[in-house]
């Protein structure tokens, strides 16, 4: 990124996408059914036709989204209810109605179903989404979010003044050359109308906004500080999520008992339960089962104790999970996890609240589970999602005090799997069963 005399950026990212893959752990990225797919394919299909709109209109109308998919299915569902379906998290409280975020956004999200002229885009997440088998929406998504980052790179090197607040007011053009020049990869420019719209309804707001056929963003008093470390669209929505968790935290599930006896009492939930029918533990190593119960006083202990509360989770038995729900779920070489044959099987035997309720757990553990992955592999991205999966669980981005970290982990986890107790518990059961 290099300064220019009249004070915009140019950023280099042309050719510079990176490859990273959206993480199938990410709530946001589950499985979409046919009809989610065509909702997001409809917005698609319009972002890659928007530079023959030669009025500039922006995203389209809810109106028009809405009967496209209705010709595509004329015998249901309806599309409002689709968009309803989509994945989504919530964002942190303001003082205003705010809406979740989802793979679309639309013109009154936060206080009302879409109205026939609310505009409707995709967002980051969505793009992602569509990512996953069409490539150029994929490197889409990771150049908005090189986009994002050089914002924040901006703002981090202005110069703080004792009295003055910057008012910075960048002009997006040189940011968005990726976008205003068609290549043998991508062979469609889009208008920065589409970009600006889609910038401000992001996660982490950017003020953008198009005036006079100019896409501007103002940094008065912005905060993208989070974004500085942030590489491609997998690492900003790991960093949406645990912002999003984080903003939670007073809504934590503490179970009333201590890691060692809720793991003992969903293991005899489980084993009572006909549609699943066996122990869910087997410990490892006694090394490992006294990790559940250990204190740590050392980053050594926390480590070690970590790795042997994850040996168990490991060892998991857990009933099969069929390779193409897998692969279609998770994907990658990791899908036959223990954490996704258990997000198959609760998945296959909860009811959709139910589900709702334990998919949140499950994030928790998978978090723990990137903190210990980083004691053992030190590349930036690992330490990175690690640093994004402590403030989840609610860990300083530094942690100093190994005991009261890990006590913190323990409850945290049995607090999660407390959750899928109950629901495992509490759910109908058919006549048969």
């Amino acid at each position: 990124m290099e300064q220019t005399d009249n004070g915009a950026v140019t950023n280099h990212i042309q050719g510079n996408v990176p490859d990273g893959d959206v993480s199938p752990d990410n709530p946001l990225m589950r499985a979409l059914s046919p009809e989610e797919q065509a909702l997001l394919q409809i917005l698609w299909e319009y972002f890659v036709r928007s530079s023959a709109d030669v009025n500039d209109l922006g995203w389209p109308f809810w109106f028009y989204v809405e009967k496209t998919f209705s010709r595509q299915y004329p015998n249901g569902p309806e599309a409002k209810d689709v968009l309803e379906s989509l994945p989504s998290i919530p964002r942190p409280p303001d003082a205003q109605p705010t809406a979740a975020y989802s793979l679309l956004w639309y013109q009154n999200q936060a206080i009302q179903e879409p109205t026939a002229t609310d505009p409707v885009g995709l967002s980051i997440a969505g793009l992602a989404q569509l990512g996953k088998t069409n490539r150029v929406s994929a490197d889409t998504a990771n150049v908005l979010v090189g986009v994002m980052r050089s914002l924040a790179e901006y703002e981090d090197q202005q110069e703080p003044q004792p009295h003055v607040v910057t008012n910075s007011q960048v002009n997006l053009a040189e940011y968005l050359s990726w976008f205003s020049k068609a290549t043998r990869e991508k062979s469609f420019v889009v208008s920065g109308r589409l970009i600006s719209e889609l910038l401000s309804r992001e996660f982490v707001r950017v003020n953008a906004y198009w005036s006079g056929g100019q896409a501007t963003a103002s940094l008065y008093g912005a905060s993208l500080k989070d974004l500085l470390t942030v590489a491609d669209a997998s690492d900003y929505l790991d960093l949406v999520v645990a912002r999003s968790l984080a903003a939670e935290l007073p809504r934590w599930h503490d179970s009333p008992l201590p890691l060692v006896q809720t793991l003992d009492y969903l293991a005899y939930v489980f084993a009572a339960d006909p549609a699943f029918g066996r122990r869910l533990i087997a410990a490892p190593d006694l090394q490992s089962a006294a990790s559940l119960a250990a204190t740590a006083n050392s980053a050594a202990e926390f480590e070690s104790h970590l790795n042997g509360i994850w040996n168990l989770i490991d060892g998991f038995q857990l009933p099969e999970c069929s390779e193409e729900v897998l692969k279609a779920r998770f994907g990658g070489d990791a899908a036959k996890g223990s954490l996704n044959y258990l997000d198959c099987w609760l998945t296959a035997n909860l009811d959709a609240d139910g589900f709702d309720r334990v998919e949140r757990a499950l994030q928790v553990i998978r978090s723990v589970r990137k903190i210990r992955v980083s004691h053992a592999h030190s590349r930036h991205e690992t330490r990175a999602a690690a640093i994004r999966a402590q403030r989840q669980l609610g860990l300083p981005d530094m942690i100093h005090d190994w005991g009261t970290a890990f006590e913190l982990v323990k409850a945290r986890l049995a607090g999660a799997f407390d959750v899928i107790r109950h629901e495992t518990q509490s759910r109908p059961r058919s006549e048969s069963t």
